[in-house]
């Protein structure tokens, strides 16, 4: 029987999850867990076909929890849930995602999602884990303040700095601001880390805007676009 992962630190919206997925039983099991440093203890100990995950938590918010899916457990389709966002943020969440659902939602709606998911087959040409776009726009959505760091083979380590969701830094090796950015673009991606926010943030260099810098970086090189989305 297939397991699915459920990350939610709503307690009453956890119980009328459970509820919903009662009758599917005989279906799929579950774990519900309610932060991300106890999703990724599961994760570590027995094998998961399926996560859904809040951004919003305590200790672990659900960006750290997918990177560390993309990183290590690629394969593992993810279900996002978020309290903010409107139809057009979700919309640009891209297809790695499964699905993208605004709180308040409906916990049946759910439990379908999640029986569609585990009947799914992955096309061949899906790429195992997200991308960095699906990143880049939960960040911005979620209007989160962090450092988010880029390992990509043979090259110095990147990172792009967040001030409540505003990207506006970006550093690899001597290289900063929008020059980074583009050349971070440029990269193939191995893994992604989120690291907390220097005690003194880095001045601003990068004054654009995130869908504008993407939308460059496609304009500039083609096959970026095959990278981002």
């Amino acid at each position: 029987m297939k397991t699915v992962l459920i990350a939610e630190d709503d307690r009453i919206l956890s119980k009328r999850i459970e509820r919903a997925l009662a009758p599917h039983g005989d279906r799929f099991a579950y774990r519900m867990v309610t932060d991300g440093q106890a999703a990724i203890a599961v994760l570590e100990e027995e094998p998961i076909d399926l996560v859904v995950t809040d951004i919003q938590m305590p200790r672990m918010n659900g960006l750290v929890l997918l990177a560390y899916i993309h990183t290590y457990h690629a394969h593992i389709p993810c279900i996002v849930t978020s309290a903010y966002g409107t139809s057009r943020m979700r919309a640009k969440v891209p297809q790695e995602v499964l699905r993208f659902f605004i709180k308040p939602y409906d916990p049946a709606d759910l439990a379908q999602s999640i029986l569609s998911a585990l009947q799914r087959e992955v096309p061949p040409e899906m790429p195992d884990g997200l991308r960095l776009l699906a990143f880049l726009n939960m960040i911005e959505m979620e209007q989160i303040s962090c450092g988010f760091r880029i390992t990509a083979p043979g090259c110095p380590d990147a990172t792009l700095y967040f001030d409540n969701g505003i990207l506006i830094d970006a550093q690899r090796g001597e290289m900063t601001g929008e020059a980074a950015f583009y050349d971070i673009m440029k990269g193939e991606i191995a893994t992604y880390t989120f690291v907390d926010m220097p005690p003194e943030p880095p001045a601003r260099t990068i004054h654009a805007d995130l869908g504008e810098l993407i939308r460059n970086a496609v304009a500039d090189d083609p096959e970026t676009e095959l990278f981002l989305v």
